[in-house]
């Protein structure tokens, strides 16, 4: 799925495009919203009122969700579909 848009997009509307197509749970989606605006595990946590186990784990569901390893892939993936890429 890719963004066909004459604004540029926003790290949040990106991250809402991917979990829509990758079918994130409620709190998937919000863990990858603050990512994709450079936030932290602990930051995260802190925001949505739940441990920094709980981030971890939803980043593991994430991570087998998008067939990616890392936090930088997850961010270097949502990059390339903001620039227009339609594939991981």
């Amino acid at each position: 799925m890719t963004i066909v848009t004459n604004r540029p997009l926003t790290p949040c509307a990106v991250a809402a495009s991917v979990a829509r197509e990758f079918k994130f749970t409620r709190r998937e989606s919000q863990v990858l919203r603050h990512a994709a605006h450079g936030r932290s595990i602990k930051e995260i946590a802190f925001q949505m009122g739940v441990s920094a186990g709980d981030i971890e784990y939803f980043w593991r569901r994430i991570f087998e969700k998008l067939h990616c390893r890392s936090q930088l892939r997850v961010m270097a993936l949502l990059l390339r579909r903001a620039c227009g890429h339609p594939r991981c």
